[in-house]
């Protein structure tokens, strides 16, 4: 990957790093991923392949969104600690709201990450049927938080397996107390 100067783009990977071409016409999907820390925004890149002093490349614009990813921290017996991350910014926010749609059969708790470790979490069931529930982290404006990082920790105490969704996810913007949408993730938990 490569910006629209031809420069290496930085915080951009593309997989596979390598394709095998024996002769014949080869069709390869490709993903291109965005490191945390890039700004959501749509960037002009080009797609450079090369083989010996052969170079070809091709323009490709990648949009970058800013996202909530749940990752699995730790499994103790039928508890489940899955960090709730924010990527993609640098900007400061001062709340935080989002759905989590947990398997049937689970309860949870919600604390504040070590970006949040001043904000005040709220915790609220909407349904048990889906098992459904809204979190929310609330700072005081001397208080904002700044990612990319964890912004909190879900505990999910069960049996049995099912998705884990992070959804209908907003932040506040400091000061301005403007709302921004965030694109939410899924966790698989495996019995």
């Amino acid at each position: 990957m490569v910006n629209a100067h031809g420069d290496p783009a930085p915080g951009f990977t593309v997989a596979p790093l390598s394709v095998w071409l024996s002769g014949e016409p080869v069709s390869q999907t490709l993903e291109v991923s965005a490191l945390e820390y890039l700004a959501p925004g749509t960037y002009a890149l080009k797609l450079r392949a090369q083989s010996g002093s052969i170079v070809r490349e091709r323009d490709l614009s990648a949009t970058v969104v800013l996202t909530l990813i749940p990752k699995l921290l730790e499994r103790t017996g039928s508890t489940y600690f899955v960090g709730v991350y924010l990527g993609q910014t640098l900007r400061a926010y001062q709340g935080m709201q989002f759905r989590i749609e947990a398997p049937l059969g689970f309860t949870l708790s919600f604390s504040p990450g070590p970006l949040t470790q001043e904000c005040l979490p709220e915790l609220h069931p909407l349904s048990q049927t889906p098992n459904v529930w809204n979190a929310l982290l609330v700072c005081e404006a001397r208080r904002a938080f700044q990612g990319p990082g964890q912004v909190g920790t879900i505990a999910l105490m069960g049996a049995g397996e099912g998705m884990l969704s992070l959804t209908h996810a907003l932040v506040v913007r400091e000061g301005s107390y403007q709302e921004e949408p965030v694109h939410g993730g899924n966790l698989w938990l495996a019995p």
